[in-house]
């Protein structure tokens, strides 16, 4: 069977009006809960290939001032595989309308790892589908390693185009951190200058708290089979538990920059979108202390068709060294190395 999603509150209350819903237009002026679990089953994979919705309408117009949960989780899972957690958030407030020709859902606050967040989204309920997404927050994250006081990080990113092909972007800093290391250079600077013909000075104390800084862009196709391209980005000091908090404690550095296809898989029949990225950790750790135990991940990533094929991999751990192709075949659930 198809996809479906599922929606579980516990102690919902709600202000709703029931002569509008009997005119299809349902209006709840605040919607809270303790806890609000959404879980959403893939479709097992098969030989029919996804298409985009044709539109997104809807039978009745929906308008809902307030939506707050204490609580939010997001599951997925399919035929196949088991329940997977993927979101865990805290303090949504946010709102809803849909009055036929568009979405349009806005969020005032909710809490994700490290982070707060706010922002805001429409997509259109007819063709052309277009979307247009905008959110930003801020986060308090300690880099691991350090120990300095908690960096303020900025994050913002956007989407925008067609549901179906649309163009994402990224970027999150600490100007202030930036900002204060411009300073101190410069006074540096400036003293050493002033200063040339005095004994050697102390070594100058590095930064305990390093700067954290993303830029990362991509171009979005969900129901191609290459599904995302011209994918780049650069990292300096990432740590990846601070955006979402499932993943490890790092410190990444390094880039990810497009490469051009080969002649013959640009004139081939199945799209084909190459990178290639060089990426750092400067705090390896292992799993069971919720780490990443790679120093360096350097190598070719390929996506054409089902198929992911990551060349001239190297990772380093420590003194070992490991180097090799490996290839996911994507519609048969099978890596070969």
């Amino acid at each position: 069977s198809g996809g479906g999603l599922r929606v579980q509150a516990d102690n919902l209350r709600a202000d709703w009006r029931l002569l509008g819903l009997l005119r299809k237009n349902l209006v709840v002026g605040d919607a809270q809960a303790d806890y609000l679990r959404i879980s959403y089953t893939t479709a097992p994979a098969s030989a029919t290939v996804a298409t985009a919705p044709a539109n997104l309408k809807l039978p009745l117009s929906i308008s809902i001032g307030r939506i707050r949960a204490q609580h939010v989780e997001v599951y997925s899972h399919s035929a196949d595989t088991p329940e997977k957690l993927q979101l865990d958030a805290h303090d949504l407030d946010a709102s809803y309308s849909y009055q036929g020709q568009q979405h349009r859902a806005k969020i005032q606050n909710i809490a994700i790892a490290d982070g707060v967040y706010s922002g805001k989204a429409q997509v259109q309920a007819r063709q052309p589908l277009l979307l247009d997404v905008q959110t930003q927050g801020e986060l308090k994250t300690v880099v691991p390693g350090s120990d300095g006081p908690a960096l303020s990080v900025h994050a913002q990113a956007w989407a925008k185009g067609k549901l179906d092909d649309f163009e994402v972007q990224i970027e999150a800093d600490t100007p202030e951190q930036a900002a204060a290391q411009a300073q101190t250079a410069s006074a540096t600077a400036s003293a050493s200058t002033a200063a040339t013909k005095t004994t050697v000075s102390a070594p100058q104390k590095t930064n305990a708290n390093p700067p954290m800084r993303v830029k990362a862009s991509a171009q979005v196709r969900p129901w191609q089979p290459v599904m995302i391209a011209q994918l780049q980005g650069e990292l300096t000091n990432v740590n990846l538990a601070s955006f979402w908090p499932s993943l490890p404690q790092t410190r990444i550095s390094g880039e990810v920059l497009p490469v051009a296809a080969p002649a013959d898989q640009t004139a081939s029949l199945v799209p084909s979108y190459q990178v290639r990225a060089d990426l750092r950790n400067s705090l390896p750790a292992p799993w069971d202390q919720n780490g990443l135990p790679v120093d360096q991940a350097r190598g070719l990533i390929i996506w054409q068709g089902a198929q992911l094929q990551l060349q001239e991999v190297v990772l380093t751990s420590g003194p070992a060294s490991m180097q090799g192709d490996v290839t996911w075949q994507s519609d048969q659930k099978h890596w070969t190395v």
